[in-house]
């Protein structure tokens, strides 16, 4: 579990640092390429993560609501993006704060942040 609770730490930071950089605003990410890019490679490896994390796990959370997470996870595995930016931003924008907040549910104790 402990190797589970890394997994979720990342992905709640890699979640906040996309979504602390969408305060930008669309057209700005999309001048900006570059940037825009880097924050599609975060939430294709966010996703990634998202594969570590196991329905024992998720069992033994019951107090998150993980059909967004499962949404967020299958969107990413199956359709990916390639030079879709439109898609990404609707991906980013729709999904991403939901699958947070439900991941904010989830206390890890001080010791496994402390080992990690």
């Amino acid at each position: 579990m402990q190797s589970e609770n890394m997994f979720v730490e990342e992905i709640r930071k890699n979640l906040d640092y996309i979504l602390n950089h969408m305060r930008l605003g669309k057209e700005m990410l999309f001048q900006e390429k570059s940037m825009f890019n880097s924050l599609v490679e975060i939430l294709t490896l966010t996703g990634e993560a998202m594969e570590y994390i196991s329905d024992e796990f998720k069992m033994k959370n019951p107090q998150v609501s993980w059909g967004p997470f499962d949404r967020l996870r299958e969107r990413l595995k199956i359709e990916g993006f390639g030079e879709d930016t439109e898609h990404a931003w609707e991906v980013m924008e729709k999904d991403l704060q939901e699958v947070k907040e439900e991941l904010e549910k989830i206390e890890i104790a001080d010791n496994d942040r402390d080992s990690q």
